[in-house]
């Protein structure tokens, strides 16, 4: 059976009650998460739509338990902008666990809710020297572009007196005063 069919196959199940809901969402989760980042199909992006829609309706700790049964490091962007756009206690475990590129944290930082955005940051502090994905620039354009800045900067170089204070001898420090 192809990927596409296992969606259809899941999206096709009645959601008739809370219970039903639960365990159709849970499965269309762990069949996104298992796309790496081939979400192009539109069988995928109305499974990941799905996804994001009945979220509010599904309970936290489903969601969570979701979460913590597909966190690994490769993960589809856009399923992992879903998880970061929830609560940090759901979102959490892929955060976590996930190995993205600065292009792709970008990306997710764009949906993220206020908490995972603050955990994001937290597990890589050098984000913000990241370019933005709404920049639409790619990683490397990024580097180039900033390289063609620095070329186009003229350092020139002067002979400066040095400070009084670094001329002279360094003084020698205050003796501790004795405890009495």
């Amino acid at each position: 059976m192809r990927f596409d069919d296992r969606l259809n196959t899941v999206l096709a199940q009645p959601a008739a009650n809370e219970h039903d809901r639960a365990v159709r969402w849970r499965q269309l989760v762990e069949l996104l998460a298992r796309a790496v980042d081939d979400l192009s199909s539109p069988i995928a992006q109305h499974a990941l739509a799905e996804i994001r829609s009945e979220a509010g309706a599904i309970d936290p700790q489903i969601r969570a338990a979701a979460a913590r049964a597909i966190a690994r490091p490769q993960l589809p962007t856009k399923l992992v902008a879903t998880f970061a756009a929830d609560m940090i206690f759901v979102s959490a475990p892929v955060l976590t666990a996930v190995s993205l590129t600065p292009v792709q944290w970008s990306i997710v930082l764009d949906d993220a809710s206020p908490e995972s955005a603050r955990l994001i940051r937290s597990l890589y502090p050098e984000i913000n020297d990241w370019p933005s994905s709404q920049a639409g620039e790619t990683f490397v354009e990024a580097e180039i572009a900033e390289f063609e800045e620095i070329e186009e900067t003229v350092v020139i170089e002067t002979e400066q007196p040095a400070p009084e204070s670094l001329s002279e001898s360094p003084s020698e420090p205050e003796p501790e005063p004795e405890p009495e």
